[in-house]
């Protein structure tokens, strides 16, 4: 089965996306084995951003949004299981 990365690449429209995780340095961990599950705009939604928006995004200072979303989706499945441990049973 093939990574993130691979993916991304095949579909051909998500260049945008490769270029931001290689400037986050995302490439190796999203080459991993996962899971991984990613929601992304192809390149042509973001040539809908106005020039210096894309730019933002791309530089250093859109890094944080970037690791913050990460770190908030590395958290869920430690919050899942406290939820599943907290519940109930359900009776049949």
């Amino acid at each position: 089965m093939a990574n993130i990365v691979e993916t991304a690449r095949a579909a051909g429209c998500f260049a945008t996306l490769l270029t931001a995780v290689e400037v986050a340095g995302l490439t190796a961990a999203l080459e991993g084995p996962g899971p991984f599950t990613v929601f992304a705009p192809v390149d042509d939604a973001f040539a809908a951003l106005p020039a210096e928006k894309l730019a933002e995004l791309r530089d250093n200072g859109g890094l944080d949004l970037i690791y913050a979303h990460l770190a908030s989706m590395a958290a869920l499945p430690e919050l899942a299981a406290r939820a599943a441990a907290a519940s109930p049973e359900p009776a049949l």
